[in-house]
């Protein structure tokens, strides 16, 4: 279950820091959700 709550957690930050997300460049998308992804790996606990 891990998979699914870090990637619901990661739709939720996106959707509310970017709300614009559709009209950002691919590579724009690919930063940002690299940066994302690893800021909520990080912070996961992974002890539930």
């Amino acid at each position: 279950m891990h998979h699914k709550a870090i990637k619901a957690e990661i739709r939720k930050q996106l959707k509310t820091r970017y709300p614009h997300w559709q009209n950002l460049t691919k590579k724009e998308k690919k930063a940002i959700a690299k940066k994302v992804l690893d800021e909520t790996v990080y912070n996961y606990d992974f002890k539930q």
